[in-house]
C-alpha cells in the first residue's frame, strides 16, 4: 500500500523565491516601468481612437463634398418667388434710390462678361455670361446700396410694380433671375449682371449696349 508523502511545510512557492534576491528599490522601479507602460498604452489607443474619428470625419466631408459636386440640389424657385423673398428688405429702401442707382448718365462703358470653362486638359474657352457695367462715381452711394437697389429694381420690375418694363433695361429680363452684383472699382463702380443661360447672357450684353448709348 502506498503512502502520500507528508504535504511540505513552509514551502515558498515559486514567484516569492525569484523575489527573495530583489530589493525594495527594485521592486518600486518595476512598477514605476509597469505604470509608464501602460500609460503609453493607454495614450496609443486614445491617438488610436482619435485618429480613427479623423478618418471617419475626412471620409464623410469627403461624401458629402461629393455629393454636392455631383447632385446638386436645384433651386426650384421661380424668378417671382426669389422677387417676393426680396420684397421685404426691399421695403426699407430709401424713395428715389433706385432711380438715382438707374440713371444712364452714370454709366461709362460696358463689356462682355466671361467665365472660362475647360474643354480639356489645358484648354480654356471663353463663355458669355452677361455684361459688365462701370458707373461713375455718385455722392453718397455705396456700393452696398447700389447693388441692392438693382435688385431691388429687378425685384419690383418682375412682382409688375414698376409699369412697363423699358425693352434696353440691363437690369431686368422678363421671366429671368439676373445675378446682380456691384464692386468698387478706382473712385467708381462696376456692376456684373449675369446668368447661366447664354442667350439670355446675349440679351443682357445686348440690353446694356443700348442702355448706356442713350445715355451717353
Amino acid at each position: 500500500m502506498s503512502v502520500s508523502p507528508p504535504p511540505s511545510v513552509g514551502k515558498v512557492p515559486l514567484g516569492r523565491r525569484k523575489d527573495r534576491g530583489r530589493t525594495h528599490q527594485d521592486r518600486v522601479k518595476e512598477g514605476a516601468l509597469r505604470g509608464a507602460q501602460t500609460q503609453r498604452t493607454l495614450a496609443t489607443s486614445a491617438r488610436c481612437g482619435m485618429y480613427t474619428d479623423m478618418r471617419l470625419g475626412l471620409i464623410a466631408i469627403a461624401l458629402v463634398g461629393g455629393c454636392a459636386i455631383f447632385s446638386p440640389i436645384p433651386d426650384l424657385r421661380t424668378p417671382s418667388d426669389r422677387a417676393r423673398e426680396l420684397a421685404p428688405k426691399c421695403s426699407l429702401l430709401p424713395s428715389g434710390e433706385s432711380g438715382a442707382a438707374l440713371a444712364r448718365t452714370l454709366v461709362e462703358s460696358v463689356e462682355p462678361d466671361y467665365v472660362f470653362m475647360y474643354s480639356g486638359p489645358v484648354d480654356r474657352q471663353p463663355r458669355l455670361r452677361g455684361a459688365r457695367l462701370h458707373l461713375r462715381p455718385t455722392a453718397g452711394v455705396s456700393r452696398e446700396s447700389l447693388q441692392r437697389s438693382l435688385e431691388c429694381h429687378q425685384a419690383r420690375a418682375l412682382l409688375g410694380q414698376t409699369g412697363v418694363l423699358a425693352d434696353d433695361d440691363p437690369f431686368v429680363l422678363p421671366d429671368v433671375w439676373l445675378d446682380i452684383t456691384a464692386d468698387s472699382a478706382g473712385d467708381g463702380f462696376v456692376v456684373f449682371v449675369r446668368t447661366d443661360s447664354l442667350p439670355d447672357a446675349r440679351r443682357v450684353l445686348e440690353r446694356a449696349r443700348r442702355f448706356a448709348a442713350k445715355g451717353s
